[in-house]
């Protein structure tokens, strides 16, 4: 099988399975470098995810049973175009839904006041990959991620009421290096990339509250990531892959209004949420049925941290993935995926006697892609 059918498969079940529900911290979608090393003068890829979790929680204190469906549906787009500028040298540019967070804790029954949170950010990356030889290549480039959002009584115990928060657009940029090996007649790949970290400034206008409307500066840490990616073929069109990410999302704390604001006393009490680095591993084998027609199965497992909270109040997963690639022309592809994820047990932060219970948690997943080359 010639390298670029092989290549389209671990693309396919990557980008349609790799982080569609509820990764370590905040992650939605993570970057890959495989868009640089897709064939063709020109690639263009698009791809539309929607996300179905079903996260429910257990109180069963007096006539309180808990919570049901904090987690509510979302959509991940992406999309990216690849450029060989020389026989050597390609350039690339994606976007894609980096980190997000929707959780909603105000169904009847609830024993919070009200608690909601839309937490979102979009990254723009651009990068370039130079075959040095024949098997190695360097590649690097931004990544640019434009966050947001607001939230519900984050802080209800300041309050008689609802705490609104509303989070104005911020901004942040760090880099992406990495390396590649590569033998095409067995369509092997290997590769090491690097994402560093960088914070995002938010200013941040809170209302509702006892003290009255305050406006400060929330501190977000997008964290440092490593990610280590193989592909090799293991027999006539079959294609074994898989990766392991880590991620520091111990270092990447989010601080509300990290400044001195008068009557709010420490800004430390203002510490919206506690992450555990998150390790994910993923294994996966693609298979060509025939001149137009691919499939691919894949795994993926994420430890629990064992730390509770309100924001993720799910802990590790294991995902099952599903993916079919179908080649319409010589230059039009369509793929689609199903993906099953069972959630890790946990528990909510709030800092109250009694915390949510929540086990036997699980998100649904499918997505759709077309590509594009010339």
């Amino acid at each position: 099988m010639k390298m670029q059918a092989k290549t389209t498969l671990a693309a396919l079940s990557l980008a349609l399975m790799a982080t569609t529900a509820h990764a370590g911290g905040l992650d939605r979608t993570t970057y890959t470098p495989h868009i640089l090393f897709e064939q063709g003068k020109v690639y263009i890829e698009g791809s539309f995810a929607r996300v179905y979790p079903d996260v429910d929680g257990d109180l069963n204190v007096g006539p309180i049973n808990g919570v049901d469906d904090i987690s509510p549906n979302y959509g991940l787009m992406s999309a990216g175009i690849k450029m060989d500028v020389t026989d050597r040298v390609a350039v690339a540019f994606q976007t894609f839904e980096a980190v997000g967070s929707d959780i909603d804790y105000s169904g009847a029954g609830n024993f919070y006041v009200p608690l909601t949170a839309s937490l979102s950010g979009r990254a723009y990356t651009g990068t370039v990959k130079v075959d040095i030889t024949d098997n190695i290549s360097l590649f690097g480039g931004f990544k640019h991620i434009v966050a947001g959002g607001d939230a519900t009584a984050i802080t209800p115990s300041l309050s008689a009421g609802a705490d609104v928060w509303d989070f104005d657009t911020g901004h942040g940029t760090g880099y992406i290096a990495g390396i590649a090996y590569s033998i095409p007649d067995i369509a092997l790949r290997v590769s090491l990339t690097y994402e560093s970290a960088f914070d995002i400034d938010l200013d941040t206008t809170v209302t509702g509250n006892a003290l009255g409307p305050t406006s400060g500066t929330t501190t977000a840490t997008i964290p440092e990531a490593w990610e280590l990616y193989f592909q090799t073929g293991i027999a006539p069109g079959t294609l074994l892959f898989g990766s392991v990410r880590h991620t520091s999302w111990s270092g990447a704390n989010i601080q509300l209004m990290n400044t001195s604001q008068p009557g709010v006393g420490n800004p430390d009490a203002f510490a919206l949420t506690d992450f555990s680095d998150s390790l994910t591993w993923k294994l996966g084998v693609g298979k060509q049925l025939t001149d137009r027609l691919s499939m691919s199965v894949s795994g993926t497992y994420e430890d629990g941290s064992g730390k509770p909270s309100t924001l993720q109040p799910v802990d590790g997963k294991v995902t099952l993935g599903l993916g079919a690639k179908y080649k319409l022309t010589e230059n039009i592809e369509l793929s689609a995926g199903v993906s099953h994820t069972w959630l890790g047990d946990n528990e909510t932060d709030t800092g109250q006697a009694v915390e949510a219970q929540f086990e036997d948690n699980h998100a649904w997943a499918f997505g759709t892609k077309i590509a594009l080359r010339f």
